[in-house]
This record gives C-alpha cells, structure tokens and sequence, in this order.
C-alpha cells in the first residue's frame, strides 16, 4: 500500500501525488524530487488528498484516476476548485472516458516515461 506524507513547510504550495499503487507513487515522488522538488505531498486515496488539500496549498496535483476506494472525479473536481493545477495518471490510455467538465484535464497514460511527468512540473519552485 501507498503510503500518506508531505513535506515539513505546511505554508509552501505543494506538488501532490496520489497514488494507491506505492511502487507508481515511489517513482513519481524520485522523478518530482530529482527535478529539485521539496515540498512533495503523497496520497493513497481521495481522501487523503482531500485532507491535504485542506491543511496546504497545493500548486499541481498528479492524480491516479483509478484509485481504490474512492470518487477520483469528485476528488477532481475538488483541485480545480481550489485552482490547483490537476494532471491526471491512467492506465486506461485511450480507452478513458472523462465526463464534459475533466475533459480539458491533462492526461497521462501508466506505463510513462520520466519526461512525461517532468514536462508537466512548473518551471520554478514556489
């Protein structure tokens, strides 16, 4: 199981993974962090997120979109919201079938390659 973690600067905009697979999630957090991203928050479920996402700000979210136990779309919803910037990860590549209002969500397709996730961090550290 994936674990649930952020970082020590609850003020900092946080870059946040959800992911209930924790090898996935391991190698999104090395990828995250070897661009020079501290602040890095980890979910296994929405909820988890959620509560996250109510004690910091987060600037980007990468989001599994197949989580077990959970609503992803609600969770979604959530980030957008708030103005989080949300990436969504699938293993369902072209098959996925967002509803009209996730649509304009970045997509990334399970297996990626690293320059699939590095191209999606922002520039610079907040």
């Amino acid at each position: 199981m994936a674990r649930d973690e952020c970082g020590d600067r609850p003020d900092a905009p946080s870059i946040l993974l959800v992911e209930d697979d924790a090898l996935v999630l391991l190698d999104i957090e090395m990828i995250v962090r070897d661009a020079g991203y501290r602040y890095v928050c980890t979910a296994a479920s929405a909820m988890a997120a959620l509560r996250v996402l109510e004690s910091q700000p987060v600037s980007l979210a990468i989001v599994d979109y197949d989580l077990a136990g959970g609503n992803t779309q609600n969770l979604l919803r959530r980030l957008l919201l708030a103005g989080t910037r949300v990436v969504i990860l699938t293993g369902f590549g072209d098959d996925l079938v967002l509803p009209d209002d996730l649509r304009a969500i970045p997509v990334v397709a399970k297996p990626f390659a690293e320059t699939a996730i590095t191209s999606l961090l922002p520039n610079a550290q907040e």
